[in-house]
């Protein structure tokens, strides 16, 4: 094997991306500057933001690539990214898709592949193929694979040159091309090539060309040699003999040119992002170029690679949408997200998917999101914009109307809520004889909640609008029936849902969230119930590492939401560490720039970059982009507060471990942005200090927010978490720079995080620093007294009562206060856009009292800001720095490391000594220990759930892979059931429930996640459970998910069998009922499942 590796640092030095590519076999070579740039790539900042651009850069490739206008031939464009100033953005209007060319992949390399008459014993031959890295010519001799990493995922197609004329049809050669997300061929999408003109070849794997392409492939297979012609010629040796050459007329393919060629709908990046938390800035950018790629001519896609779902979905498409309006908010993507809201609304219309019951009430939501981005001042709205307001209001309405009454039904026919185990695993039709979980049905009751709440805050707002004629006064009083009939329901749902016997101690991951969401929950309840952590299992569903990630991240983005919603701003800490857990391994394990379909943190224990994912999902999935609208409305804070943001309220969070923050977003009437920092005050350092005064900050409180200009980007964004101060009397200085072209409010923490807090801190005082003073633009607007606490405003006060808080009705607002942003007493500036205000927001934060005994240094024993996983026996390979507030991880089971690769089929007695189940027989061999109720095998798919195929492969005598046999004639037997699919099924699967039989002294329960009534056993009845995997080819490979059979929360470390053609034996030792999803990647197969509670694990 040969790999060529390009120059992955452009000219400017911004960017090196390079990963390895592993391919079994051969040697690998490395050939350094194939190719060129042509053009030098550019920083440019923004005035008042400054972001580090290379930060940026690193996050995307082609964000990454600002495409160029194909002419009748497509051109090279070089990668491109920058920012733009505020006053300098524009938005187009054109409706067209462009093309551009890319010719500059990230990494080049082949393969030489052996013909089955080639007896040549050097194994590593290189000589198939020749490379010149100036001309980028190559010449291919014998059977080869070549392959092409472009650095980033693009929706695009592959095209090359060649002077060879006939390729597509020369009966010396079959040449086929590959695409795929990963690096190896993505199943079905190696097809021939198709030739245009006399030398140029497209590779085309469906009807619209383009694909989700980061990786392409071609093969080329020569034919026998006894089909070429020959001829002899004679030949001069150096002794003055001669000999006799046979001369081939074989073809050498010849490849002059190659390329991807981009097709891309021409949408500017209006919104903005910066932490200085760099993992938060990659993933902002991230989840924004996945939807970016996913802009159609009319339509927003729900998936880039081609697989039938290429559409827009109404439930998928929501994260999609609140991506799109925070990102590249312009009226073309208003334009935009009206037509795919009306191709979507199903309320009076069949649309796809509209038989999951959770996905007309994300439509909603999607509705009511562009309802608050509607522009509803006089001077812009339009009968169309009202006819629109009116019909998705109705719709909403009738929407709700179907499922308020059921929404708490137990028989309910929800048909999918998610992925997740723990929500139904996919597809839960009655038809199919099979129902939903019970927390699946739990979150889904929390949902319409939540949604009849979104709703009834648009309804107030618009409410409020003024009436510019009498049809519009008609229709603001049915709106005002309809807002008290919605919060009656609202009401009534609460009570019903919190009167349910699982609320809120048996409530799961997703329940819980949207309960928290739905504003179901008090703030006691969520600590007491779901944030405890004292003891594994018992009052931590939101506060355990290894359970807290959903199995996809569309799933993810309403536990996001919920972390937001909690109170006393410890909420926004371990949401803002639960991206780093359930969105990073995505960026990690992959330089697409996209977050996939469904993943999870457990894969970077076995994934390298670039691998094939289980379950094969896509790596361009917009519905896992919700992290993108959070980060901008939460982290950053801008949120309107009337529609269309003609007022604003601005909330951005910054705390000691995420010191800065920017955030920008378009909007009708223009930019609004917010850069906010948090820094020691120099008056920290007087150890004597014990009250701020005014004065003492005034000075400062005018200074600019950020780095000046002459500061350096790099040295600015070092600054990621802040020094904890240790005086008698610390302090802190916030400062934030808002422009924006109205007014709005600032909401502005009375307190501060001082320091992480463990799951087991039980005084807040010993973790918080009070709010002291605030300046706006100069004005003092609030003073507190240190040793009193007593707080008193100023004259001419700025501090107002949030009683219409907008769409944020719903949180709670006691945890700040809020200041009236007055452009005529801010900074104005003009440009192209019209006027601008700036506003200065400065606060000391410190503590109240001098007499304060709490060492603000120490860390209590559960503290773990300096522990990683990589410090914990099973999760030494997630790589993670830091997990705090999140507990250290820890595993209810073990699993067996390495797998038993010795003992074979004979393992069967040291592994079954209690019982087995042999698989595959076509005669009876299942002996079950004591101690276990029932095994259920089942495959699960796309489609749902299907019984598994087994197959009985023979007897043998003497094969030590074979299985020993009880009785009969034969002393060894081997049959399996599996999958088979030469590449991964689409989310397919294996399950294999195990289910424990209860102790005489223990009654049987009933868990919220569990379909079926699930025992339990005592914790001293361990038992270890054995899988004997047997691979039909060595190509088979596959993951290991364990989990909980009840609650089904992750309870081991998932890991990677393959290369198990002799046999491999896996193990668990577990004291539940037990669920093994046994995840495809290149096939599965399994021959026996045994037991013993003898084996003890090392």
């Amino acid at each position: 094997m040969l790999i060529i590796n390009n120059n992955n640092k452009d000219d400017s030095g911004d960017i090196d991306i390079d990963g390895d590519i592993d391919i079994d076999g051969g040697n690998a070579f490395f050939i350094e500057g194939l190719g060129h740039h042509h053009h030098r790539r550019r920083r440019r900042r923004c005035k008042n933001q400054k972001v580090l651009v290379a930060v940026a850069v690193l996050v995307m490739t082609s964000i990454v690539l600002l495409l160029v206008v194909a002419t009748t031939t497509t051109t090279t464009a070089a990668a491109s990214w920058y920012y733009r100033k505020p006053s300098s953005m524009s938005t187009s209007t054109s409706i067209s898709r462009l093309l551009s060319s890319t010719s500059i992949p990230m990494k080049q390399w082949y393969v030489c592949e052996k013909d089955e008459n080639d007896h040549d014993d050097n194994e590593n031959n290189t000589d198939c193929v020749s490379i010149d890295k100036e001309s980028r010519k190559i010449q291919i001799r014998s059977n080869a694979t070549i392959g092409w990493d472009w650095g980033s995922e693009r929706s695009s197609w592959f095209e090359l040159i060649s002077v060879n004329t006939n390729l597509v049809d020369d009966p010396r050669v079959i040449i086929t091309g590959s695409i795929s997300e990963f690096n190896t061929p993505y199943p079905g999408k190696t097809v021939p090539l198709t030739k245009y003109g006399n030398h140029t070849y497209r590779l085309e794997t469906n009807q619209e060309l383009y694909e989700g392409i980061r990786y392409t492939f071609l093969h080329i297979k020569f034919v026998l040699p006894s089909s070429i012609s020959t001829a002899t010629t004679t030949t001069a040796t150096t002794d003055g003999t001669s000999k006799n050459d046979v001369v081939s007329d074989a073809v050498v393919v010849e490849i002059n040119d190659y390329s991807i060629v981009s097709k891309i709908k021409p949408i500017e990046y209006t919104g903005q992002f910066y932490s200085s938390n760099e993992l938060l800035t990659k993933a902002y950018y991230w989840g924004a170029y996945g939807v970016r790629l996913n802009v159609e001519r009319d339509q927003l896609n729900s998936v880039l690679i081609e697989r039938g779902d290429r559409v827009a979905i109404q439930g998928d498409g929501h994260p999609t949408i609140a991506t799109a309006l925070e990102v590249f908010y312009s009226k073309e993507i208003m334009k935009l997200v009206k037509n795919v809201l009306n191709s979507t609304d199903n309320a009076h219309q069949h649309v796809v998917d509209d038989y999951i019951m959770a996905y007309p009430l994300y439509w909603c939501l999607s509705s009511i999101n562009y309802l608050w981005h509607v522009d509803s001042s006089s001077s812009s709205s339009s009968s169309d914009s009202m006819l629109m307001d009116k019909k998705l209001v109705q719709d909403i309405s009738f929407l709700l109307d179907k499922r308020i009454n059921d929404f708490l039904d137990s028989n309910l026919d929800i048909t999918w809520f998610g992925w997740d185990d723990r929500i139904g695993n996919g597809w839960c039709f009655h038809s199919k004889n099979d129902v939903c979980t019970r927390e699946g049905l739990l979150s889904f009751a929390g949902l319409v909640i939540r949604v009849t709440n979104d709703f009834v805050n648009i309804l107030l707002t618009i409410s409020e609008e003024d009436d510019e004629n009498e049809s519009q006064k008609n229709h603001h009083e049915k709106i005002k029936n309809m807002v008290m009939k919605y919060q009656l329901a609202s009401k009534k749902m609460t009570e019903e849902l919190r009167n349910v016997p699982e609320y809120p101690s048996q409530f799961g991951v997703h329940s819980a969230a949207n309960a928290i969401n739905a504003g179901i929950s008090t703030e006691e309840e969520i600590q007491q119930y779901w944030m405890q952590g004292n003891k594994k299992g018992i009052n931590d569903t939101l506060n355990d590492s290894t359970t807290i990630c959903s199995f996809s991240q569309f799933n993810q983005y309403w536990i996001l939401q919920a972390y937001g919603n909690m109170m006393d701003g410890i909420g926004m800490e371990y949401a803002l560490k639960s991206i780093d857990l359930c969105w990073s391994p995505m960026m990690k394990l992959s330089t697409g720039g996209c977050f996939w379909e469904i993943s999870s943190p457990e894969w970077l224990r076995f994934m390298n970059e670039g691998d094939q994912a289980p379950h094969l999902p896509s790596y361009c999935h917009p519905w896992s982009s919700g992290v993108t609208p959070w980060l901008s409305t939460q982290l950053g804070g801008i949120n309107p507060l009337k529609r269309g943001y003609k007022q604003f309220l601005i909330i951005p969070y910054v705390s000691m471990n995420y010191p800065s923050v920017m955030t920008q977003v378009n909007t009708p009437h223009g930019y609004i942005s917010v850069n906010a920092t948090l820094s020691p005050s120099s008056l920290s350092s007087s150890s004597t200090s014990s009250k701020m005064t005014m004065d003492s900050i005034s000075s400062s409180s005018s200074s600019d927010v950020g780095p000046s200009d002459d500061e350096d980007d790099d040295a600015y964004v070092e600054k990621k978490t802040l020094p904890l101060l240790s005086p008698s009397f610390a302090s802190y200085e916030f400062k934030a720079t808002v422009e924006a072209p109205f007014s709005g409010l600032y909401g502005i923490r009375r307190k501060i995080i001082l320091k992480p807090l463990s799951s087991t801190t039980t005084s807040h005082e010993e973790a918080w620093l009070d709010i002291n003073t605030i300046m706006v633009n100069g004005i003092y607007a609030v003073v507190t007294t240190t040793n009193t606490g007593n707080t008193t405003t100023a004259a001419d006060t700025i501090i107002v009562d949030p009683k219409n808080a907008g769409q944020l009705r719903h949180q709670k607002t006691k945890e700040y206060l809020f200041l009236r942003l007055d452009p005529r007493r801010g900074g104005q500036r003009e440009d192209s856009s019209g006027t601008t205000s700036s506003h200065v927001i400065s606060a000391l934060y410190s503590r109240r009292r001098d007499n304060d005994n709490v060492n603000i240094n120490a860390k209590s024993k559960n503290d773990n800001d300096a522990l990683s996983f990589a410090s914990t026996k099973h999760n030494r390979h997630l790589g993670l720095d830091n997990i705090s507030p999140f507990p250290l991880p820890t595993y209810r089971g073990t699993v067996l490391q390495p797998v038993d690769r010795v003992s074979q089929g004979d393992g069967l007695f040291l592994y079954g000594k209690d019982g087995y189940m042999l698989l595959g027989f076509d005669t009876d061999h299942v002996k079950l220990p004591s101690y276990i109720s029932q095994i259920r095998i089942r495959r699960h798919g796309y489609p749902g759930w299907e019984e598994t195929e087994s197959e009985f492969v023979g007897y043998s005598d003497i094969d030590p892979i074979y299985l020993p046999l009880e009785g009969g004639t034969a002393k060894r037997g081997l049959g399996r059931v599996g999958i088979d699919d030469a590449g991964g099924g689409d989310i397919n699967c294996i399950l294999v429930d195990v289910e424990v039989k209860p102790p005489t002294t223990a009654s049987t329960t009933t868990n919220a996640n569990s379909s079926i009534a699930s025992s339990t056993v005592e914790s001293t009845h361990y038992y270890s459970l054995s899988i004997y995997f047997v691979a039909g080819r060595k190509e088979n490979r596959h993951a290991v998910r364990v989990m909980d059979g009840n609650t089904f929360d992750v309870i081991a470390p998932t890991t990677l069998v393959k290369d198990y053609t002799g046999g491999v034996w896996w193990t668990l030792r577990y004291d539940q009922s037990v669920r093994l999803k046994i995840m495809d990647i290149e096939g599965i197969y399994l021959s026996a499942i045994a037991f013993t509670r003898d084996i003890v694990m090392t």
